[in-house]
C-alpha cells in the first residue's frame, strides 16, 4: 500500500510539473540573443573595472613598499 501511494505522488509531482511547464512564455531567439549581449557587456565592463582598480591599488602598493 505504501509503495502505490510513493509511485501515486511521484506520478502526481511530474504531472503537475509537466502542467507547469506548459504555462512557462519561454523568450524568443532574438530576446535571448539580446540578453546574453548584454550580460556579456557587463561583464566585459566589470572585468575591465575590477582589472583598473586591482592594478592601481598595485602601483599604489609597490610606492609604499618603496618609501620604506
Amino acid at each position: 500500500m505504501r509503495i502505490k501511494n510513493i509511485f501515486h505522488s511521484i506520478k502526481s509531482f511530474f504531472s503537475d510539473v509537466k502542467r507547469e511547464i506548459k504555462k512557462v512564455s519561454w523568450p524568443t531567439k532574438k530576446q535571448t540573443l539580446i540578453n546574453t549581449l548584454i550580460v556579456i557587456g557587463f561583464s566585459a565592463i566589470i572585468a575591465i573595472y575590477l582589472g583598473g582598480l586591482d592594478a592601481i591599488i598595485t602601483w599604489l602598493i609597490g610606492k609604499i613598499i618603496k618609501i620604506r
